[in-house]
């Protein structure tokens, strides 16, 4: 019976009749699991997850057609919109978003620009996330960045993490202790000591402090 309604509900959706009702693939879910055919029930939970996916982004291209000025509900729609998508692997689509909606909302919160951050990240697609940031002139988070620099001295060098981190600091970033001293400590990991003074040097004249750990390494 399970497999002949299974078989009935995609046969619809092969014919582009949607079934938005989604307790119905919730039931075939626990019908699955119930008789343990796990693999079945995986198979069912991601075509839901994909169809919430595809319909959250169709809702909200629809609302961003309208796009204006967004209320606090719409603020945090949009904050969860965007983790849901980029947590589906579709940047583009979130930056594309986020790109429409910010010139009438300059005060979107970093929360946004992290979820896209993090996604470019996990992907170590470093180019296309400085692009980003430079496009729209809003830079992530200080945590957000830092874990990028590091991933970068750790993937690349430091001459790379100094450039990225160079980009960002002419569209407003500005470095914390934590990032003076991932590039020390990459800088002494290299063996070049005379970038790591320099770096030191600079925290030191803006007033940052570094950790004892730091003081010690060098």
């Amino acid at each position: 019976m399970l497999r002949e309604a299974d078989g009935l509900l995609f046969e619809l959706e092969g014919e582009g009749i949607s079934l938005e009702n989604h307790e119905i693939f919730n039931y075939l879910i626990k019908g699955y699991v119930d008789m343990k055919e796990l693999e079945r029930s995986f198979f069912v939970y991601d075509f839901v997850r994909m169809k919430r996916t595809g319909l959250a982004f169709r809702v909200s291209v629809d609302m961003l057609d309208f796009c204006g000025k967004l209320n606090c509900a719409e603020a945090k729609t949009l904050e969860n919109l965007v983790m849901l998508i980029c947590g589906n692997r579709k940047i583009l689509e979130a930056r594309n978003i986020v790109k429409k909606v910010l010139p009438f909302n300059p005060e979107v919160s970093s929360f946004v620009f992290d979820e896209i951050a993090f996604a470019y990240y996990e992907k170590k697609d470093f180019n296309d996330l400085l692009s980003f940031f430079v496009e729209v002139k809003h830079v992530p988070s200080v945590v957000a960045a830092n874990r990028v620099i590091n991933s970068l001295c750790s993937s690349y060098n430091v001459k790379m993490a100094g450039f990225f981190m160079q980009e960002l600091e002419n569209i407003g970033f500005k470095l914390d202790e934590v990032t003076y001293g991932i590039l020390i400590g990459w800088s002494c990991r290299e063996g070049n000591m005379k970038n790591s003074m320099n770096y030191l040097s600079l925290m030191l004249s803006e007033g940052l402090v570094p950790r004892i750990l730091l003081i010690t390494l060098l």
